[in-house]
């Protein structure tokens, strides 16, 4: 048993009559990560979040929290918002969080604190139907944080916010985590999911394509764009070159991936010995995205 896993799912399915929302899942989240489950709209994401959190029941596999079947006591350890926020629009935020507390069995004395990170303090005696859907979301999310829970499940978490919103609650994603909370969160955003989180998950039409650090899943071989003067010499200089493992014309340049054990700078060194000098040289880094993309087209 490994007391580091806080939840865990092994060959998780469900079905919604014809349609499979997610198809033999097996993840694992450890302390202090900020796992993110991405995959487009329809992946299972949501799906998966709702098994977590007890709101569907899965068809077949099975999922434990903390080691153990989620029982009252574990479900006490987290806090959670699945799609889109529901409160009642004739009550205050501060009402609102009273019911949300009294059904977690929680003193009211957290409330204040949650308001005040998500930034909605101010606001605390308006009602919820006032609220923009930006500001919907962060009081989801602040019913999430009541209680300071040891792990939180979110869905979109930046659903409905503007580009200020969105740094908001990614910092406050990232303070959690830096004070050892686990979290646990679904997004389509892959810009988001590479900023913020640890580890990921990669879900299409309910399959697992991969999981695993975002440092893992995007690692690869380097990727160069060059150019020179004579792109005719070049080319037939590139193509006998052995530091290239992929090679790909471009109308006024190259783009070509490099062996794991070679480097730029012995490409750059390698042309410069036949006299020929790169006009351009440019070194793309992958991205979170780049790998979505091609494990999603992949399969």
């Amino acid at each position: 048993m490994n007391n580091n896993v806080v939840f865990q799912t092994k060959n998780l399915s469900k079905s919604y009559g014809s349609t499979i929302a997610i198809n033999d899942v097996s993840l694992k989240v450890e302390t202090g990560e900020i796992f993110g489950i991405l995959g487009p709209n329809g992946s299972g994401k949501t799906t998966t979040l709702s098994i977590a959190t007890g709101i569907v029941d899965a068809d077949s596999g099975e999922f434990n929290w903390f080691n153990s079947y989620p029982d009252h006591n574990s479900r006490k350890k987290i806090g959670s918002l699945i799609e889109v926020p529901h409160f009642y629009p004739y009550l205050s935020l501060v009402q609102n969080l009273k019911i949300i507390s009294q059904i977690k069995e929680l003193e009211y004395n957290d409330i204040d604190r949650v308001l005040k990170l998500v930034k909605l303090y101010d606001r605390r005696h308006s009602k919820f139907r006032t609220l923009s859907l930006g500001m919907k979301q962060r009081l989801g999310i602040s019913a999430a944080m009541l209680g300071d829970p040891e792990v939180m499940v979110l869905d979109e978490p930046t659903n409905g916010l503007d580009p200020e919103g969105i740094v908001e609650v990614r910092d406050l994603i990232i303070s959690q985590a830096r004070r050892g909370k686990t979290i646990l969160m679904a997004s389509h955003i892959l810009s988001e999911v590479e900023k913020v989180c640890s580890h990921v998950a990669i879900l299409k039409e309910g399959k697992l394509l991969e999981q695993g650090s975002v440092g893992s899943i995007i690692k690869g071989k380097s990727t160069l764009e060059v150019a020179s003067e004579d792109l005719n010499v070049l080319h037939e200089a590139l193509k006998s070159c052995k530091f290239i493992a992929n090679l790909k014309q471009e109308p006024d340049s190259f783009i070509l991936e490099l062996n794991d054990d070679s480097s730029a700078t012995e490409l750059n060194a390698y042309l410069f010995d036949k006299s020929i000098i790169l006009s351009k040289i440019i070194h793309h880094k992958k991205s979170l995205e780049s790998q979505f993309l091609k494990l999603v087209k992949e399969s």
